[in-house]
């Protein structure tokens, strides 16, 4: 049985960072079945960048909800009920997914007891004023399982 997979993120004014998360997701090793985004009333051309995307890859089953004034959680939560799939991955659109990360996020459900996946996740910095908080947000943690870490939307599913 093949799993399905949504992959839920939301925007903000992202025209800047969006096309790198929407190229990563559409080279992922395991591409999800649907992409379920809702933005929070972007002023720049954030909605703009997103239905052109939509439009030119049509094997990309993308969702795009305009909801002005979500809050990123609320905007999340919306994009969770949009969803059509069981499995819901999460990341933010200032990411740049790792090739493999959906394939390697959804792993895990392969086990019925699975409920929740955290994954890793490196901040990409420009300099060193940057790294310090950078340093203290990210999840990589290697193959280290006995240490607790909060959930991220960066990285979950």
């Amino acid at each position: 049985m093949i799993m399905k997979i949504s992959l839920i993120f939301t925007v903000l004014n992202e025209s800047e960072n969006i096309t790198r998360l929407l190229n990563s997701i559409v080279k992922q090793s395991k591409v999800p079945h649907e992409v379920v985004v809702v933005d929070g009333g972007s002023s720049d051309n954030t909605l703009e960048i997103l239905h052109d995307f939509a439009k030119n890859h049509k094997s990309l089953q993308m969702k795009i909800i305009s909801q002005p004034g979500a809050t990123r959680s609320a905007g999340r939560n919306l994009a969770i009920r949009e969803a059509n799939y069981a499995v819901i991955a999460c990341t933010d659109a200032g990411c740049r997914l790792h090739k493999n990360w959906l394939e390697e996020i959804s792993k895990p459900f392969d086990d019925p007891k699975v409920q929740a996946v955290i994954g890793n996740y490196n901040v990409v910095t420009d300099n060193l004023w940057q790294r310090a908080p950078a340093a203290a947000a990210s999840t990589n943690l290697g193959n280290k399982s006995d240490i607790q870490v909060l959930a991220s939307s960066r990285s979950f599913a």
